[in-house]
């Protein structure tokens, strides 16, 4: 993955940061959800990409899957850099309960709109209760 494209990316999703969890939300400071924090993260890197905003609360994992399957490449964990698009999902029994999220990978950790504990745009090192939930990495075509 291009360093630059990684580093846009994160630079310009940490601009999210404390950005209120709003589902379907994609207004920076008002409310956003996990998807929203990075398709708009994309487009203002000028990589838009399709962003639907008309899904269910609820389990869209196949949905969004399909959706990064599009426009990125599945790699391995150990093909993780940063910038790269992390899909979770949970196993109905970890922590954090969510039917299905995605982060970006900041290189150190993850940043993402979590409708957990804090309700807002975060950035953390990716633990152990996270890393189970780690569904597969995901790499932007061209990036």
């Amino acid at each position: 993955m291009n360093a630059a494209f990684g580093e846009a990316l994160v630079d310009e999703a940490r601009t999210w940061a404390g950005t209120p969890w709003h589902h379907a939300g994609r207004v920076k400071r008002v409310g956003v959800d996990c998807l929203g924090l990075v398709t708009m993260s994309l487009a203002a890197i000028g990589r838009p990409v399709e962003d639907p905003t008309d899904y269910p609360m609820g389990d869209t994992f196949a949905e969004m899957r399909a959706g990064f399957a599009r426009y990125a490449d599945e790699v391995g964990r150990e093909a993780m850099a940063q910038g790269c698009v992390l899909l979770f999902r949970s196993d109905g029994r970890g922590r954090p309960a969510m039917f299905n999220h995605c982060a970006i990978w900041t290189g150190e950790g993850i940043i993402h709109a979590w409708n957990g504990g804090p309700r807002r745009v975060v950035e953390h090192p990716l633990e152990d209760s996270w890393l189970r939930l780690l569904d597969s990495v995901w790499r932007w075509r061209g990036a």
